[in-house]
């Protein structure tokens, strides 16, 4: 649509083919480019048979905010060629906003939670216990996004290693299992052994026992709290707004 990632283009809507339901763009970073949402949405609409078109996206559109993702996730995206990433961490509102009426683009998003992140420590002590029982919320609600594993990020391989096993425990390949909603990251280690996670075509995860052991090791010395987590949290719910471990719900309540 644009030639110079700023500016648009005249549309050509005569070469768009009513036969074919997806129209796929190949612009760097969409989001970037002035009223493109706009331009977007209405190819959709132009449809002759009054079924829209279906988007898709070479790269990723990357939004920096919640009000944003929710307008780009309004677009009908065509199977397994939409992708979007939302850069920064949800709260605990936006994450059951998203959960209470999930569409089919939230299966293609990326969510990058290591956006402005300082450094992996940064990342332990404050962001990885609220992720942790996001996982755990979406895993219990069958709710399906991609986590963004950056390997430009994580440098420490205990770390990477337990990011892959936390993708594995939530991994769309496992929420077919029996009662998933009712098992901790640990239960699901000694019950996996060996997890493997096949999260696209080209993107594949395993991680190996002694893997596992030395990233839960590695956690357990750098927050405790969260290592607590792994054996203590099979389910999370949400209460008011917030996410809680659903043996915490009464305390919360009163």
């Amino acid at each position: 649509m644009s030639l110079d990632g700023k500016t648009l283009e005249p549309f050509p809507y005569e070469r768009l083919q009513p036969k074919h339901p997806n129209v796929i763009l190949h612009d760097y970073d969409l989001a970037s480019i002035p009223n493109a949402f706009e331009l977007i949405k209405d190819i959709s609409s132009s449809r002759p048979s009054g079924l829209p078109y279906r988007i898709g996206n070479k790269f990723p559109i990357n939004v920096y905010s919640f009000e944003e993702l929710k307008k780009w996730l309004s677009i009908p995206p065509a199977a397994f060629a939409f992708y979007l990433q939302f850069n920064g961490i949800f709260t605990d509102e936006q994450l059951i906003e998203l959960c209470e009426k999930p569409v089919m683009g939230m299966r293609q998003m990326f969510y990058n939670f290591t956006y402005k992140c300082s450094d992996e420590n940064d990342f332990i002590k404050r962001v990885l216990p609220i992720i942790y029982k996001q996982v755990i919320f979406l895993r219990s609600n069958k709710i399906k996004i991609l986590l963004n594993i950056d390997t430009d990020f994580f440098k420490t391989p205990a770390l990477f290693n337990l990011m892959k096993l936390i993708s594995c425990f939530y991994g769309k390949n496992n929420l077919d299992y029996i009662r998933p909603h009712k098992q901790t990251l640990y239960g699901y280690c000694a019950w996996k052994r060996r997890p493997y996670l096949e999260v696209l075509p080209w993107i594949k995860f395993t991680v190996t026992l002694e893997q596992m052991r030395e990233s839960f090791q590695f956690i357990r010395k750098e927050n405790y709290e969260v290592f607590d987590m792994f054996y203590s949290i099979p389910n999370v719910i949400s209460i008011g707004g917030k996410l809680v471990n659903e043996w915490e719900r009464n305390p919360l309540s009163h």
